[in-house]
């Protein structure tokens, strides 16, 4: 494995015996030791490593992992990984990291996560191999086949992937906020003997429930307001929005106080539902 051409990993002993057991999340191994290595580091790895190549123990320290940058390098190692057991693993355990690696592909276009935000993905992903494996030990004892429906969890309905997404969002939206709001100029007052005291904070506005009881639903979830008003929703996809409780589409028809909710809050409607 150390020499073959399907390695494009740093080749640390450490990686091969947690892949060999498939010991994602909690038993220690990550999807971001298979970020690429192209030739040039490998070779300088080999040249100036003092790891023991013949060592394959389970003593031996898994390298530290490079920080992701951002979700393309996720998929970078979710490709290489691909890779690697395209060439040494059974199929069933291929189907599912080829199709977390297309996953990766739908998160990326509508997704471009700070760095902090990546490794929470990384965290999700590391997950779903962990449950793969469990559901693999869990077939060998009662020869059942459920490790085949675990790649089901690659998907947006995911509730474990709805709430990293649902935080991810929401901290963004939060961090946007406070960037974009003017200080108020009498937001302390000061008392004669020097000390300040801070007015308290207004409560943010909410939607009106009758507004969100008259959104229009696919699939179980509800339109996403902004995706319907002028100004747009931060995902640039047209059909999976930035928050996981909403979904993009046009509905054929929009109950009045949605459309005058939007009108007069959010920078009225998109074109077409104005023709």
């Amino acid at each position: 494995m150390i020499s073959s051409r399907a390695t494009k990993f740093q080749p640390h002993p450490a990686i091969f015996v947690r892949i060999y057991a498939i010991e994602f999340g909690a038993r220690g191994l990550s999807v971001l030791p298979f970020q690429r290595k192209d030739f040039a580091a490998r070779r300088e790895w080999y040249t100036k490593s003092s790891v023991n190549l013949n060592n394959f123990t389970a003593s031996v320290h898994l390298p530290k992992a490079e920080r992701p940058r951002s979700i393309a390098d996720v998929s970078s190692a979710l490709t290489v990984l691909h890779v690697f057991t395209e060439k040494f693993f059974d199929q069933s355990t291929r189907r599912l990291v080829g199709a977390a690696r297309e996953f990766d592909e739908n998160l990326c276009s509508f997704c471009q996560s700070a760095a902090q935000d990546v490794e929470s993905l990384v965290f999700w992903f590391d997950r779903v191999f962990e449950d793969y494996r469990t559901a693999a030990v869990s077939d060998a004892r009662t020869g059942a086949s459920s490790r085949t429906e675990v790649k089901l969890k690659l998907s947006f309905r995911d509730p474990e992937l709805q709430s990293v997404v649902y935080v991810i969002q929401s901290e963004r939206v939060l961090s946007l906020t406070l960037s974009q709001r003017p200080r108020p100029a009498n937001d302390t007052l000061h008392l004669a003997n020097g000390n300040r005291r801070h007015e308290p904070a207004r409560a943010a506005r909410k939607t009106p429930s009758d507004v969100i009881e008259a959104l229009p639903k696919k699939d179980g979830l509800s339109v996403c307001m902004k995706y319907l008003s002028r100004r747009g929703c931060s995902s640039r996809s047209d059909e999976h929005c930035a928050f996981p409780n909403h979904v993009h589409f046009i509905p054929a028809s929009l109950d009045p106080v949605v459309r005058n909710h939007i009108q007069h809050n959010m920078g009225d409607l998109r074109r077409e539902l104005t023709q």
